[in-house]
Order: C-alpha cells, then sequence, then structure tokens
C-alpha cells in the first residue's frame, strides 16, 4: 500500500507531464483533414524569355476541415504536398497508365514551391496548363521536343503538367488526348486524400486560343 511520501511523489510526477499530456491530446484533436476539388480552366498569359503566350491554366483547390463536426477550431496542415502520382490516356474509354510519366509534386500557384501550409483559408496547386503560340519567333523546346515525339505539326497545342522539375525528355508535356490523373494530397499533420482528375482536349487553339477559350480544355473528376 503506497504510504503518503509515494502518493506525493506520483502527484508531482502526473502535474510535471500533464502539460504536455494535455498538449499533444489537444493537438491530436484538433489535427485537420484535406479535401480537394479542381476549378474550371481559366485565361490567362504566360511570360517566358520576354515572350508572352495565351493559356489556359487548371488548378487543385485544397481545403482544411476539422477532424470532428464539434471541433470548431483546427491546426492548419503544415507542408502540404500534392503528388502527381499516375498520368492514364484513355483509349476507347480504357485508361491506360503511362509508364513514364515523371511522377513528382506538383507547385503552388504564386508561389511556385512544393509545400505549403494550409489553413483555414483554401489554397491553389497548379495541375497544368494549355499553350497557344507564343509572341515573335519563340519555340518552347520541351514543348518541342514533345510534339516532334508525338510526330504532331508545329501548330498543336500541347498541355504541360506543372510539375516540380522540368525533365528534358518532357513527358510531363502531353499530346492531345483524354488522361485521368492520380494525385495525392499529403501532410505532416494530417491524413492521406487523393483525388483524380480527368482532362481532355484536341489540341486546337495555337494561333487564337484566347478566341476558342475555354472551350479548348474540358476539366473533369473522375
Amino acid at each position: 500500500m503506497m504510504n503518503l511520501a509515494g502518493w506525493a511523489l506520483l502527484v508531482s510526477i502526473v502535474a510535471l507531464f500533464l502539460p504536455f499530456f494535455h498538449t499533444a491530446i489537444w493537438e491530436w484533436m484538433r489535427r485537420p483533414t484535406l479535401t480537394a476539388s479542381v476549378e474550371d480552366a481559366h485565361s490567362t498569359t504566360l511570360i517566358e524569355k520576354d515572350h508572352e503566350a495565351p493559356c489556359l491554366f487548371f488548378r487543385l483547390i485544397v481545403t482544411t476541415h476539422p477532424r470532428w463536426s464539434w471541433i470548431h477550431y483546427r491546426s492548419p496542415a503544415r507542408d502540404v504536398e500534392v503528388f502527381a502520382e499516375t498520368l492514364f490516356k484513355v483509349e476507347a474509354g480504357i485508361p491506360h497508365p503511362i509508364p513514364n510519366f515523371p511522377s513528382m509534386n506538383l507547385k503552388w500557384s504564386h508561389v511556385g514551391v512544393a509545400k505549403q501550409d494550409v489553413g483555414r483559408i483554401p489554397k491553389y496547386c497548379d495541375i497544368g496548363r494549355l499553350t497557344g503560340q507564343y509572341s515573335g519567333d519563340y519555340r518552347d523546346r520541351q514543348e518541342t521536343v514533345a510534339r516532334t515525339r508525338a510526330g504532331l505539326p508545329e501548330t498543336t497545342c500541347m498541355l504541360t503538367i506543372e510539375t516540380e522539375v522540368k525533365p528534358n525528355h518532357a513527358r510531363h508535356v502531353l499530346a492531345p488526348g483524354t488522361y485521368h490523373l492520380a494525385m495525392v494530397i499529403e501532410s505532416a499533420n494530417a491524413p492521406l486524400a487523393k483525388l483524380k482528375v480527368g482532362f481532355t482536349f484536341n489540341g486546337d487553339g495555337y494561333t487564337n486560343l484566347e478566341a476558342v477559350g475555354r472551350g479548348a480544355l474540358a476539366i473533369f473528376t473522375v
């Protein structure tokens, strides 16, 4: 049976560690969950080496939510990454994985980095862009590599997946068709989230992408 001194020691130990346990439990309860959706393509202007080109960007919207509905306050999701895991090309209605697609992180919009905290305000992550003709005689080297490999004319619009690194082999630059992109969203303090986005384009609009507008690119959730 514990004597008075033993009880006093136990109470002291509990009092010493209680703040640490309280903080850990509270942080665990406030862990956020992540959800994502894709926005419609929007028109903008891309500038490369002082040359401009019209393009259609499409982005992922990443949002945090409380782990339980009765907890209104939640911690920010820390170091959130969006990983482009697998790219599928759809042929005859059947998606086939593209084995040489460079699986890697995508970049957060406006800041151009692969990791970012997401709090109560949703954050945008670039998925890809459809690019028209550049001003002057400028040609994007990686688009040229991808067009040549596919045997396509120079006036074909290509779609670039906004991977963190742009490999020299240009396997992230896509020829016209229908694709599904499977993505994983990871955070240091939130459960994994997954999303698959589909998009289709026929390569039209190279010289008049601004006039064709969003009709040149269809976005959908798979």
